[in-house]
């Protein structure tokens, strides 16, 4: 006695009506996954933008930080001093904010709307902070301020003046 099971056989509509409701369910998994991709790709777009325009933002700080002071020029310039020394020149060309360092020229904030110092005084003054006005992607202002970490002191400027003008010598 060889018991067989027996199972009930499907007519070809059934297997066909399954094949296509496989399909169509395998195409929209297929879609789902295409649509993560594209969200995938364009958030990490974003995070890429949003990590270079932190960078730029940082560069700037540290050029402005990093400075002994900084001298607004006739030309809309500003001066970066360090050791008493001009290190750099930063200037708005168009939309951008530009710094010079000697051969090197370089970006540092895109869609720039306007450049201020403070205190606003005559040209060929030592200023306390950079201001940038940046346009947003809401088309609004947002102004930040960079400045110097370090004053340098007064008196030790006074010295190397007087140091230039005996041209004194310490090396002997």
């Amino acid at each position: 006695m060889n018991p067989t099971k027996r199972l009930p056989a499907s007519t070809l509509v059934e297997v066909l009506i399954l094949m296509i409701l496989g399909g169509i369910v395998f195409l929209s998994v297929m879609d789902g996954f295409g649509l993560l991709r594209r969200f995938l790709d364009r958030t990490s777009l974003q995070i890429a933008g949003r990590t270079e325009q932190y960078a730029r933002y940082f560069r700037t700080a540290d050029l402005a930080g990093m400075s002994d002071s900084l001298l607004a020029e006739d030309n809309g310039a500003l001066a970066l001093y360090r050791g008493g020394e001009i290190y750099g020149r930063i200037e708005r060309i168009d939309s951008a904010l530009i710094v010079h360092q000697g051969e090197r020229t370089d970006t540092l904030l895109r869609k720039v709307a306007g450049l201020r110092t403070i205190p606003e005084i005559p040209r060929d003054r030592p200023v306390d902070t950079l201001v940038v006005e940046l346009r947003t992607a809401q088309d609004s202002l947002r102004c930040i301020g960079f400045a110097p970490r370090h004053r340098s002191d007064p008196l030790l400027r006074k010295l190397s003046e007087a140091e230039g003008k005996y041209r004194y010598d310490e090396s002997n």
